[in-house]
């Protein structure tokens, strides 16, 4: 199965822009964070009002949700999440780095170690596993930030792949309750 979102008409993204909204849907890889981040630096170059992204994603890509993560850090405008669907992986990190979060009903939140693969001779792998731990442990300590959670338990739900429906979600920080839509 191709979890990739299939490609907008440029009609409706330019529509979307126009309304300040960027969708972060599919698999979260290299591209699409290329395509989010420029879009993001984009709206906050145009303008001051909220920029609203909506989840549908999942990644373990964590270069990539970093770099995303980087780029919400920089912008000045201010940035409202709502999950449309479920959200899993390291889009979870890109999710939580925004101001406001809200869910859809029927969403949900898998919380999971990023995986990665490496090819290459053992100096270069064991280089990469140090700073593939790192930034590991910086996506675990955003969360907790964004949570209220301690990183420990972060880590622990983290490696047990823990699933948050929306209820779950907002009571465990992940969700900001002033603008959350739980499930009925």
């Amino acid at each position: 199965m191709d979890s990739r979102a299939p490609e907008l008409p440029a009609w409706l993204g330019e529509q979307l822009l126009g309304r300040r909204l960027v969708q972060v849907v599919g698999e979260l890889d290299d591209a699409v964070a290329l395509r989010v981040s420029a879009e993001l630096m984009t709206l906050d170059a145009t303008g001051s009002d909220p920029i609203d992204l909506h989840f549908a994603s999942s990644g373990d890509r964590l270069e990539s949700a970093l770099t995303i993560v980087d780029t919400l850090d920089l912008l000045e405008a201010p940035t409202r999440a709502h999950a449309v669907g479920d959200v899993s992986g390291a889009a979870v990190a890109v999710f939580a780095a925004c101001r406001l979060r809200t869910a859809a009903a029927h969403a949900g939140f898998q919380m999971r170690e990023p995986r990665a693969t490496f090819a290459g001779d053992a100096e270069a792998a064991l280089a990469w596993s140090e700073r593939q731990t790192r930034a590991i442990q910086r996506f675990r300590e955003r969360l907790a930030a964004a949570t209220g959670q301690s990183v420990d338990t972060i880590a622990q739900d983290l490696r047990r792949g823990r699933y948050l429906e929306t209820n779950a979600a907002l009571a465990y920080g992940l969700l900001t309750a002033s603008e959350a839509r739980p499930r009925p």
